[in-house]
């Protein structure tokens, strides 16, 4: 192309004058800023598919983790409701030794159930977005992990320190080794920490303040995954 142009563009000044020239010229600058545009579109168009890709890679990995996060906190919520009942009269002290026993309430005291949502897929994320602003969907998935997951982390660990505390003062206690056995641990055991006055007071600012700060920011995260997750699953299909 390059070489019919310049063939042109010498019997254009030789033959036809400086107007047919000019024309040539405009042409040839016509002819390579279209080229330019064209391989600039083009490689927009890999970009921004590499980018999309990438992106769909991680909402897969994501939509992986809040299905397992899914199934974990409502594991939890299962957990919580079948105990909910004995623990709480145990820190107003009505609590039933046999109906702590049977519910296995008491076992919330050695630490309740634990569970962190996986945050590797939204790391991934926040790290990537800057390559797709605009997106969506993108967005929505990074607001709701900055909102909640610095708040259940921060939840959490408050309740390792408190339930420090109350090991501490059930340490004094000769049952301490056997609230961790479930075939140790008596009615007569269970009729002693219900008794222990100290226990119930530690135990009601450890329940009434922090796990109740951390089941509702628990349960709303749950309810976010629950809204993002079928359109994060309807765009990956769409994509297939």
């Amino acid at each position: 192309m390059a070489k019919i142009l310049r063939r042109f563009r010498i019997d254009a000044l030789h033959n036809s004058g400086a107007m047919t020239y000019f024309k040539y010229a405009i042409s040839e600058i016509v002819l390579v800023t279209a080229g330019i545009l064209i391989a600039l579109s083009i490689n927009n168009w890999n970009s921004n598919r590499k980018i999309d890709i990438r992106t769909n890679e991680i909402l897969s990995l994501i939509a992986d983790d809040m299905r397992n996060d899914l199934r974990d906190v409502d594991m939890l919520r299962t957990t919580i409701e079948s105990r909910i009942d004995g623990f709480s009269q145990f820190v107003i002290g009505k609590a039933q030794a046999a109906q702590m026993l049977e519910d296995r309430s008491i076992f919330l005291l050695t630490g309740f159930p634990d569970w962190t949502p996986d945050h590797r897929g939204y790391d991934m994320l926040k790290l990537h977005s800057n390559g797709n602003p605009n997106d969506t969907l993108v967005n929505q998935v990074i607001h709701m992990s900055t909102l909640y997951l610095p708040y259940i982390k921060t939840y959490t660990n408050q309740l390792g320190a408190e339930l420090t505390d109350i090991h501490r003062v059930m340490a004094k206690y000769p049952w301490y080794s056997d609230i961790f056995d479930d075939d140790e641990l008596s009615l007569e055991t269970v009729q002693s920490i219900c008794d222990a006055k100290d226990m119930r007071e530690i135990s009601s600012i450890y329940y009434l303040t922090v796990r109740f700060e951390l089941l509702n920011t628990e349960f709303d995260f749950e309810a976010e995954m629950l809204k993002l997750l079928p359109l994060i699953e309807e765009r990956l299909q769409a994509n297939l």
